[in-house]
């Protein structure tokens, strides 16, 4: 009876050490995503997600995957559970955020700075491109108060956006 168990064992074994673990189907999913092979990585993603819904990162990369489909509503919904999941994700916040940008939700793009900045309140990025949004929305005093924090905390661009944007220049005065 033993000699029958011991061959079973050692199959099963041999399947189990097999078996990708979540970081590796995470690397794995990574990989396909930059091999831009998407709806490859969504599957590799929802196997995950399936055995555990509250794996932040299997979300994230969803949206990363489903944003590169052009599937925005999607990658807005992925972005927004991986914050519901892990709330100070910084990445989610900034990529939902950039999102919305691009689409035109300006609003949208405030609101998660404004929350992103609560958290961490020194984020240059966050702070210049919540100013872009205000910008955007024609809020010009709100968008030179950003462009002019996130110059002062040394954010070079946003620096440029405030010169250009916000201060009165002669025209003989070189830009």
């Amino acid at each position: 009876m033993f000699f029958k168990i011991v061959p079973i064992l050692l199959v099963a074994s041999i399947l189990f050490s097999c078996s990708e673990t979540k970081e590796e189907k995470i690397k794995s999913a990574v990989g396909l995503i930059n091999s831009k092979s998407y709806e490859s990585a969504l599957i590799k993603l929802d196997e995950i997600i399936s055995k555990d819904s509250n794996y932040a990162e299997a979300y994230f990369y969803s949206g990363v995957a489903s944003e590169e489909l052009k599937d925005y509503d999607k990658a807005i919904e992925y972005y927004s559970k991986t914050i519901a999941i892990k709330p100070n994700s910084v990445k989610a916040f900034h990529s939902r955020a950039k999102l919305n940008f691009k689409i035109g939700n300006f609003k949208e793009v405030v609101k998660d700075y404004t929350i992103l900045l609560s958290i961490y309140n020194d984020d240059t990025d966050a702070i210049l491109e919540r100013g872009r949004a205000y910008y955007e929305m024609n809020d010009l005093e709100s968008a030179c108060n950003d462009f002019r924090t996130a110059s002062e905390l040394g954010n070079m661009e946003a620096t440029r956006f405030y010169d250009k944007l916000c201060t009165k220049q002669t025209e003989s005065e070189p830009f």
